[in-house]
């Protein structure tokens, strides 16, 4: 196990270390920016990269139709009448449809070999500059508040955690029906500064060229001190896409790479960072930040689950290890933990999912806050997991959302039909009266505003979500804990704005009082 171990006052505040580095970046991002654009462009509208005619969605409209109505699988109904919208009478695919696709998929593919002279200097140019930029990054961007936060005696403390999905990949982003990093970026920082909690940690955060000037910095403003994990493990790899941002100060930064990552995350750095956070002159607690492994094909559950319970196990002996129990009163470890409680099988049945035992071993030690304690058995869930009575949305069934849903990918367009209906206006004055709602902005009309507003707050509600709470909050349990693990609550949170749902996971905050 290889710890890094440092200062937060040691890191540098910008991503590269030299201008050589800056001008690497700026190069590659801007050409994989700018080539990935033109893909888009050209291919708009056709089902071989965008989700419009993505046949998977069609796929899933017509499964939901037939189904029966449960509540483990979000508002079917809602779903249903979504799907209906923007598909209208699904029809199956025929033989004709077929071989349609692939002559356009020969035509697209013939297209870019014709455009190979560009296409190789052009690669060559971005993967050199790739590599310059990689060479001289920092592992880590630490941006210092002007002023920390000191807790009081007596007062809550607040934690949220969201995978934000903010990828280097403009094309990723398309393909799961989500708007370029760049916009995003820019809403899920105001989203987390509405919500204002005093510790945040984030995961997926890739592009560090598109987050560190709009959510760090803007955090920052807010008075946070932030950590942006910005070193790739390889040139054509990821940085671990963890952030971290608190109000109170941090003295300690500790981090591994897991061992046994496979797969695509063999690629990246994914790992637990630990902050030390100072609390006041008498009381310090520390928090974890991690991305576990994701799904991976191609192996036995039982390997899974051992794979599982092999990062769970790091964790625990990375904190054993790097953490003062003498000083620290309580240890929080939050994140995606890509395991979770209940998941559906093939034949649509809701199921304990094969790795959560791995989950509740690590329960042994902390606890996880995302429920309280309850039986394990499917013949008596608890109302908490079904409906939370803090959640905003009024549905809980999972922080993870289902982009292949019709409610996700057009959830904007979904509201421009149910909306026009209701007023004589026209279209388009419609669609920038709807960007200005999403973002909060008074549009001078009470009526009007409450239409579209009831209509976002609905369609919110029963945006369709995946079973399994993947995202969590976990606190150890120890006799003289600060906080108290019995008495806090718990919400999950769909954000959205101007460019419709900013992730495909719900964030997730949990409020705790002090014993």
């Amino acid at each position: 196990m290889k710890i890094i171990s440092s200062k937060f006052s040691d890191y540098n505040s910008h991503i590269y270390s030299n201008n050589i580095g800056r001008f690497g970046a700026k190069i590659a991002h801007n050409l994989f920016y700018f080539v990935e654009g033109a893909a888009i462009k050209a291919l708009k509208g056709k089902e071989l990269l965008l989700h419009r005619e993505n046949h998977k969605e069609i796929d899933l409209a017509k499964r939901l139709i037939k189904k029966e109505d449960s509540p483990w699988n979000g508002n079917i109904g809602k779903e249903r009448e979504c799907a209906q919208k923007i598909f209208g009478e699904i029809k199956v695919e025929t033989w004709g449809d077929k071989v349609k696709r692939f002559t356009k998929a020969a035509g697209y593919l013939s297209c870019a070999v014709a455009m190979s002279p560009l296409a190789l200097p052009a690669a060559a140019i971005w993967l050199t500059a790739r590599k310059i930029a990689q060479e001289n990054s920092n592992d880590y961007v630490c941006l210092k508040a002007e002023e920390s936060k000191t807790w009081k005696p007596g007062q809550d403390i607040s934690f949220l955690n969201f995978n934000v999905a903010l990828t280097e990949s403009r094309i990723m982003n398309h393909v799961n029906g989500m708007s370029d990093t760049k916009q995003r970026a820019k809403e899920i920082a105001k989203f987390l500064k509405e919500q204002s909690a005093d510790v945040i940690c984030l995961q997926e955060a890739f592009d560090v060229d598109e987050i560190t000037p709009t959510i760090g910095i803007e955090l920052q403003k807010l008075g946070y001190n932030v950590v942006i994990a910005s070193k790739r493990e390889k040139v054509l790899g990821l940085n671990s896409g963890l952030v971290f941002a608190s109000k109170f100060e941090i003295e300690d930064i500790d981090s591994i790479r897991f061992s046994n990552l496979i797969s695509i995350d063999a690629r990246a750095k994914k790992g637990v960072v630990n902050f030390n956070l100072k609390l006041n002159d008498h009381d310090t607690i520390s928090v974890s930040n991690t991305h576990m492994q994701g799904s991976f094909k191609g192996n036995e559950k039982a390997v899974k689950v051992e794979m599982r319970k092999y990062q769970f196990n790091e964790i625990k002996e990375f904190n054993e290890r790097v953490i003062d129990h003498e000083k620290v009163r309580d240890e929080f470890v939050i994140g995606d933990f890509n395991t979770e409680r209940f998941r559906e099988n093939k034949e649509g049945v809701v199921e304990i999912a094969y790795d959560y035992s791995a989950l509740e071993e690590f329960s042994e030690t902390f606890k996880d806050l995302n429920f309280p304690d309850r039986d394990k058995s499917f013949d008596t869930p608890v109302e908490f997991e079904i409906k939370p009575e803090y959640n905003e949305t009024g549905e809980a069934k999972g922080t993870s959302l289902d982009t292949s849903a019709a409610s996700f990918k057009f959830f904007k367009e979904i509201l421009l039909k149910e909306i026009e209906a209701e007023t004589s206006l026209k279209k388009s004055e419609l669609k920038q009266l709807i960007d200005k709602r999403l973002e909060k902005v008074d549009i001078g009309d009470a009526r009007i505003s409450k239409i579209i507003d009831d209509a976002i707050k609905n369609l919110v509600k029963n945006v369709y979500v995946k079973n399994g709470v993947t995202d969590h909050v976990c606190l150890k349990k120890k006799e003289n804990n600060l906080f108290d693990e019995t008495n806090y609550t718990y919400k999950t949170i769909i954000p959205y704005g101007k460019s419709g749902i900013l992730s495909d996971h719900r964030a997730v905050k949990v409020t705790l009082s002090p014993k």
